[in-house]
């Protein structure tokens, strides 16, 4: 079994590319990884769910994964209201207004890392 323990982080990279949804991805290779533990019965799907929503609850038995998991969240509410509201759309707007950015290559550069 040495060689389909590389099935879950393809099924997640396959869902992401896909999909272009990360938790969802990373859901189902945890199912499949739970699969694969129970390949042997025939209740595997359904031992497999169980398994994987025990594995998902038992991060959160940890107070610092919680918090890690809690900060995580309110780091992508914050982003997704930032796009939602048009944040990033004014910012790019301001940008080209100003002549930052005015072509491909100047843009490139806002983007660089100065030492």
């Amino acid at each position: 079994m040495d060689w389909l323990s590389i099935i879950p982080p393809i099924v997640a990279v396959i869902v992401v590319l896909w999909r272009k949804e990360v938790i969802i991805a990373l859901l189902l290779a945890i199912f499949s990884a739970e699969l694969l533990q129970m390949s042997a019965s025939w209740q595997a799907p359904f031992v497999a769910v169980l398994n994987t929503i025990e594995r998902i609850v038992g991060v959160f038995d940890s107070a610092d994964n919680s918090r890690l998991i809690i900060f995580s969240f309110m780091i992508g509410a914050l982003l997704a209201y930032i796009r939602y509201s048009g944040g990033v759309a004014a910012t790019v707007a301001s940008i080209v207004n100003r002549g930052i950015a005015k072509n491909d290559k100047q843009a490139a550069l806002l983007t660089r890392h100065q030492n």
